[in-house]
Order: structure tokens, then sequence, then C-alpha cells
């Protein structure tokens, strides 16, 4: 009975949440990974440990050499030591790789929500691919070699909700509790929709008939200056791209607006019930990759050859936590890395799309103690859905101390923004930070939204304090505007899920920079 009941209860949310998951994390098949891959990737599960559920498999490679990869039956007992292997592989091949060039640029890259574990694998492959062709060039020229680390985890909305579900009860796991309680749940979250229905629908009329407010240059000349009070700010400004769509295209799609409407009504209600209690648990594996959620079910002293042994507070707070993330920034405070930091042969980059950017901010207030943590030379964040209030408290506090980093807040355009669609207009228009901010998240001020929104960053950038703003870009991708870009070829995002395509060359500076006026 147990089995039948859980099996249909399931087979109907995935049929629910299917239409919202396929279209950003993509249909793709099991990949084969290339032994070059696992030094550049750091795949993690939803407790914040070694994926040990996606199979790598490395052709013409004996199968017992694979033993460290993949799980064994008692994985509680053995998940450090995997992750613990996995991470001395990385950091192994990144000294290989300092002893043999000049200078590198360590990238340390997370994706954002919504994004399937194969989808992640595949795309690490492209990227790794593409940037290895972009190192051939930069050696030629004396620039760095770029160093990626991708961190890869569990972020897909279906099994995100089927936590809530089943499993997660006040910050906890207990299945039995879980599997007997989810009906409850379940009732909860429809009456939760059903309730909200004359708010839902409130929102999806008012996106259809408002008019959406965008600067011109002369506006945007005048952020600048305003901004930026002196001429020191090279590589930086405030920049907002071109809408360059077409009057039969604006016309098309507000007409188009209205013929899924009747579809809305249904779709609304359904990303209404499922969209808070996902991203609840979204949010809450960004933080297990820091702190493991198997951290909690034991006590323990730190493991003996963990480098983390400082007497600061923020040490004390985090030596114990075992998530695979925390564990691979203390990998990285070894001394070497200090030194070869202090001597200028390398530099770090923090890249973090969408979710990726409050992962980013996290570690931010975890890992930038000057005594041991490596220092960041470039902060990016891509369409971020971290909040305006995250950026603050983490971002912020990092710039002031550290003269050298720059960050850069890249958005869509603010048309591009709200008038994202899927699947032909069935599903409420906007890409998925107007989602967050309309359905998923419950903002108690401006500051609680998200920062990768034009219209909700230009509103922070004028609380921003004047010792840091010359470290500062906010650029707006504008909507089939060539002028975007400084490089040649590059995509120009026109879709929340776009700003990672490999395509686009997002770890290339240019990317990052605002073009100058």
């Amino acid at each position: 009975m147990k089995l039948i009941y859980g099996e249909k209860m399931k087979n109907l949310i995935k049929l629910i949440l299917s239409i919202i998951t396929i279209y950003f994390s993509g249909c793709s098949s099991h990949a084969v990974y290339e032994a070059n891959i696992l030094p550049h990737m750091l795949a993690l599960d939803r407790h914040g440990k070694k994926d040990c559920l996606v199979r790598v498999e490395i052709p013409d490679v004996d199968s017992t050499k694979l033993k460290d990869i993949n799980c064994p039956e008692d994985r509680n007992d053995q998940d450090d030591k995997i992750i613990d292997k996995h991470i001395k592989r990385i950091i192994d091949e990144l000294e290989d790789t300092i002893s043999k060039n000049d200078k590198v640029e360590l990238l340390l890259f997370v994706h954002g929500g919504m994004v399937s574990k194969e989808k992640a694998l595949e795309e690490t492959k492209q990227i790794l691919f593409n940037i290895g062709l972009d190192n051939i060039a930069r050696k030629q020229s004396g620039r760095s070699y770029i160093y990626p680390i991708f961190v890869n985890w569990e972020s897909g909305m279906d099994e995100a909700y089927l936590d809530h579900l089943y499993r997660i009860r006040q910050g906890s796991e207990s299945n039995v509790l879980g599997f007997i309680s989810s009906p409850l749940y379940l009732i909860a979250d429809f009456g939760r929709a059903f309730s909200r229905i004359p708010v839902t629908y409130g929102y999806q009329g008012w996106n259809a008939v408002k008019h959406i407010s965008v600067e011109n240059a002369q506006e945007v000349k005048e952020m600048n200056s305003t901004f930026y009070t002196d001429n020191s700010h090279d590589g930086h400004g405030i920049w907002l791209g071109v809408d360059n769509t077409s009057n039969l295209k604006k016309w098309m799609e507000k007409s188009t607006y209205l013929v899924p409407g009747a579809v809305k009504l249904i779709t609304t209600p359904m990303l209404d019930m499922v969209g808070k209690s996902g991203w609840d648990n979204m949010l809450r594996r960004t933080k297990l990759l820091f702190r493991s959620s198997i951290d909690y079910n034991k006590f323990d002293e730190p493991s003996a050859i963990d480098p983390f042994n400082s007497s600061t507070i923020q040490s004390l707070v985090y030596r114990n936590s075992n998530g695979g993330l925390s564990k691979l920034m203390r990998a990285l405070q070894q001394p070497q890395f200090r030194k070869y930091q202090q001597s200028k042969k390398l530099s770090v980059t923090l890249i973090g799309h969408s979710m990726g950017a409050i992962v980013m901010s996290e570690l931010l207030r975890r890992f930038s103690d000057d005594n041991k943590d490596l220092t960041y030379s470039e902060i990016v964040y891509m369409a971020a859905a971290c909040t305006i209030r995250d950026f603050e408290e983490a971002v912020i506090p990092y710039l002031s101390k550290h003269k050298e980093t720059n960050f850069y807040n890249l958005t869509l355009h603010p048309i591009a923004e709200e008038n994202e669609n899927v699947f032909i207009d069935i599903l409420p228009r906007g890409s998925l930070l107007v989602w967050i901010d309309d359905f998923a998240s419950t903002p108690a001020t401006r500051d609680d939204l998200t920062l990768g929104r034009w219209n909700n960053a230009k509103i922070e950038w004028s609380f921003i304090p004047k010792d840091v703003r010359k470290q500062i870009t906010l650029k707006a991708f504008g909507i089939e505007d060539p002028s975007t870009n400084l490089g040649k070829g590059n995509k120009i995002p026109q879709k929340h899920g776009e700003f990672n395509d490999i395509d686009t060359y997002f770890w290339r500076p240019e990317f990052w920079h605002a073009p100058k006026n």
C-alpha cells in the first residue's frame, strides 16, 4: 500500500513539475566523461556531499580505479573519504598547472537552480573544451592560463519539491514522518495556491498591461556621472543595452499574451503551488554545499589532516562544516596557494549564475579571512538570484576590504526580463527572477528582491558606499543589440538561462565589462 501510494503521488507531482523543469534543465541522456574532466568538476548531491549518483565512466581505464568515484554501499561512513580524494585530485592538478605556467587564473563557477545533473555535467564538458581553446590563444598572448572548477550541485525543482513533500520537516530529514505527513503537505500547498488565486491572477493581469520603464541613453549617462564622481573607474560603468525589437514583434508579444490566457489560468496556480516550497528547498541546498546535512548527525573533532584550524571565530564556527564546497575552500587555504598569490602567479575569479550567486555570497561570508583564505580578483554575478540584502552583507564588505577586487552585476534587459516566455507562452511570463520575486519569495522590503534584475539593481546602486563604487559595474544586455559585447561572436543573453551558454564566453572579461559610451 505504501509503495502504491508513494509511486502514484510521485508520478502526479513529477507530471506537474515536468512542464516547468524541462524548459530549464533540458532533456539529455547520460553522458560519458573523460578523465580530464574530473579535476575540474566538484559534483555534489542534495546532502552537500560527493554526488555518487552520477556515474562517471573513464574509457580504457581499469574499473578498480573508479572506486573512489562511485559510491560504496555504506555511503555515510565513506562520504568524507570519497570527497577528500576527489578534492586532492583537483588540488594536485591545479598545482601541476601552476608549475607549468607563468600565471594561472583559478575560475570557480557555480551554476544556477533548475539545472539537471546531466545537463550540468554536459555543460561542464563543453565549456571546458572551449576554455581549452581560449587557453591556447591566451598563452600565445602572454595572458593567464584559466583553470576552471565547476561546482555542479543538485538544483532541480522536481527533486527539491519532492524533498519538501516527502523528506524535509523543520529543517531536518525525516523519511518516515515525511512520508506519513506528505498528503497533509500536498493539501496545504494546494490550499495556499487556491487561496492566492486572486493575487496570482492579479500579478498576471498587471504584467500583461503595465508599462516597463526603460532609461534612455541620456538618463544612463546621468546615472554614471552620479555614481562615479571621478574618472578612476577604468573598465567599470553602468550600461543598459538597446532594445532593437521591431514594432511588429512588440505588437505580437502583446497580442499573443491573450491567446494562451485560458491555459495560464491553470498553470499560474500550479507554479504558485510548487514554487514556494521548491524554492525554499533549493535555498536549503545552497547552504548544504557548505555544511552538509550529515554534519548535523554527528559530533566529531576536525580531521587531523584538515588545514582549516586557525583560532579565528570564523574558523571555530565552520571548522566542522564538511560540505563539499567548504572542503574545497579549506584545501585552497594551504600556504603554497597564498604564496602563489603573493607572487602574482595565481589569481581567483568567482562566477555565479542565478542561484550560483547565492552560493557565492555565502562563500564570501564564510571564506574571506585575510589570514587564511585566498583573495578574489574578480566577482561576477550573472542574473543573480541572491537578494539585494545578500549583496549588501557579503559583497560590499569584501570590496571595502579588498580595493583590488572588481565586481560585475550582469542582467537581462528589463523588457527581456519581463517578457520571457516558455512553452508557447502557457506559463506565467517573466524570467526565473520574476517568478522568484512574484511567487516563490516573500520580500519584507525591496532589499529582499533579487539583485539580478535591472530595475531592482538600479535602485540599490544609489545606496552603495562611494569608496567602492569605482570597483563595480552594472550591465544590462540589450535585445538584439550588437553593441552589447566587445568580443567577436559572443552570444547576447536574451533569456535567464542563456548567461552560461558556451557561446556567450562568459568567462571572458569583455563579457563583464561595460562598453565604452
